[in-house]
């Protein structure tokens, strides 16, 4: 669906980088949390926040600004319901 694929690929006309390219990875910073199983109500309203610069957060917040500023409203729905419905990685960080 579109959450999965803007999360893959991103949606380059817009200036969204694909979410897993930081967020997905096995490497990933500390500062690029996982999103997989994270609340829908949760991730939809902290993209919102985003894309308003109404969040701060790490040094790397301003990359999650700009990477929002991109995203409509059906965009941020499909991603929230994307990633909620995604397999939270275990403790050990494998799946």
């Amino acid at each position: 669906g579109r959450g999965k694929e803007t999360a893959e690929r991103g949606m380059r006309p817009a200036g969204v980088p694909a979410c897993l390219g930081c967020h997905g990875r096995q490497d990933r910073s500390r500062f690029y949390p996982s999103l997989a199983g994270q609340p829908e109500r949760y991730i939809t309203a902290q993209l919102g926040l985003f894309r308003a610069g109404k969040r701060g957060g790490t040094r790397f917040g301003h990359l999650m600004a700009n990477a929002a500023k991109g995203l409509t409203d059906d965009d941020i729905r499909a991603l929230a319901a994307y990633f909620s419905l995604s397999a939270a990685p275990s403790a050990t960080g494998t799946r």
